[in-house]
């Protein structure tokens, strides 16, 4: 089975955007680690001043880890890597 070449060209563009991601969180990952810091992935909630929530590609959280919790209320930063879907 050959991709078409659509498909091809959405297949190195996710791709890409995942590479990035992870490139993005293993840095953040390598700058908190030993601290009261930590890294978030992707399919953790923020929720924003005005009780909205929004889905951030990676994010870094100071405090005492939440077990269980997906909802970050503070984020100390936060990473959104834009694709040509997200421009």
């Amino acid at each position: 089975m050959s991709l078409s070449t659509a498909s091809r060209g959405r297949w190195r563009a996710e791709r890409s955007y995942f590479q990035c991601v992870r490139h993005v969180t293993i840095a953040l990952h390598g700058r908190l680690r030993g601290g009261k810091s930590q890294v978030l992935p992707e399919g953790v909630k923020v929720r924003a001043p005005n009780g909205n929530h929004r889905y951030l590609d990676v994010l870094g959280e100071c405090g005492a880890p939440r077990p269980g919790d997906l909802v970050a209320d503070k984020p100390t930063v936060l990473f959104e890597v834009l694709s040509p879907s997200t421009e």
